[in-house]
């Protein structure tokens, strides 16, 4: 077991030595399912079929109709309204999130009005409640394979499970951004078509192997958006492509929020709901061999301009390394691109994805 593994633990025999009531929940076998301590739970065997990880198909999220789905039936799958010819939106919220979540909520909003998808939302507040973020990183493994279980049974009842992965885009925040990787580990070799990371935890997650983290062996295409870099927010590159936004680490207007970091974390759901949307200018980031190159200086944005890679959702699956973002201080954020060649680029790319005609490579 890794030493922050071992650290987590640690961190939750503290939970249970400061809440007076804890116990051990036992299996009709005698076998130990979970441990309570308050409020927080440790899962030591799967939770999929406890009825706290709830999976929400988003009918209409303007009227808040969400049809909570049990994957393991077939009818329910039917009753949802789900359209198995359309590609598939998972969204999966951080630590202390919710279906109501906004960082989520938002970007279920965007998704909702541009069309195109079936948009489902995975609800796992059970296990990310405050003060309960040790065993929510620990949980987190599980919550990840039940989510892989979970695709496959609606890949199955599509009656095109390889078309079905193929089209399956998982958007994590947070500490979702690593149930997310976890998904696609239990998946291979049906794997992931792409997994979008928002600012992906750091708490626990900076030293660990790459099995305990989000990672590019998790989905065909794995791209990352960096907000508040070394505090929440993971230091150090994750996917394919990651797009660290106005340096990566701290987000305009956030300097003088009560709580800067939460602040500029919160930012990367925002920035990523506005690259949906219609009409947005598109985030463009330039590319860089590396943070620590940008942060000496040694990034020439003048010329590397022309090379410039549209962040968010509408981003190229062939993007490859790191790339600087600037952003405005409020909504709109994205800023565009004064360069004809590139913007047209991702106007076709705009247009072809509400086409649905978007080439899905197979590597």
């Amino acid at each position: 077991m890794p030493s922050a593994r071992l650290l987590l633990l640690a961190g939750f025999c503290v939970q249970i030595a400061v809440v007076a009531k804890s116990g051990l929940v036992l299996g009709p076998d005698g076998s130990k399912l979970e441990i309570n301590a308050g409020p927080c739970m440790l899962q030591l065997q799967e939770p999929c079929a406890n009825g706290r990880l709830l999976f929400y198909f988003v009918r209409d999220i303007e009227a808040e109709d969400f049809f909570l789905i049990d994957t393991t039936d077939e009818n329910s799958l039917s009753e949802s309204g789900l359209d198995p010819e359309l590609p598939l939106k998972l969204l999966i919220h951080g630590y202390n999130g919710s279906l109501n979540n906004p960082p989520m909520n938002k970007i279920g909003r965007a998704y909702a009005a541009e069309g195109g998808s079936n948009v489902v939302m995975l609800d796992w507040s059970a296990y990310t409640n405050i003060p309960c973020y040790p065993t929510a990183v620990l949980n987190a493994w599980q919550v990840g394979r039940c989510t892989a279980k979970a695709l496959q049974d609606m890949a199955a009842w599509t009656g095109a499970p390889r078309k079905f992965f193929l089209d399956l885009h998982i958007v994590g925040f947070s500490l979702g951004a690593h149930v997310a990787g976890f998904a696609g580990s239990y998946l291979k070799p049906n794997r992931i078509s792409r997994i979008t990371g928002l600012d992906p935890a750091l708490p626990f997650f900076q030293s660990l192997n790459r099995s305990w983290r989000l990672d590019q062996s998790d989905a065909r295409f794995v791209d990352v958006v960096h907000t508040n870099a070394g505090q929440l927010g993971k230091l150090g590159n994750v996917g394919h492509a990651d797009f660290y936004v106005n340096g990566g680490s701290t987000q305009p207007a956030c300097e003088h929020s009560e709580k800067p970091a939460l602040c500029s974390h919160l930012r990367a759901p925002a920035y990523f709901a506005e690259s949906i949307e219609e009409g947005t200018k598109g985030f463009f980031g330039y590319p860089c061999r590396s943070f620590l190159y940008y942060a000496a200086g040694w990034c020439n944005e003048t010329v590397a301009r022309k090379d410039s890679i549209v962040m968010g959702e509408f981003c190229p699956m062939t993007a490859r390394g790191v790339f600087m973002v600037d952003t405005g201080m409020a909504r709109p954020y994205a800023l565009g691109i004064d360069l004809p060649e590139v913007e047209e680029k991702y106007l076709s790319s705009r247009n072809s994805s509400r086409r649905g005609d978007v080439e899905v490579r197979v590597n």
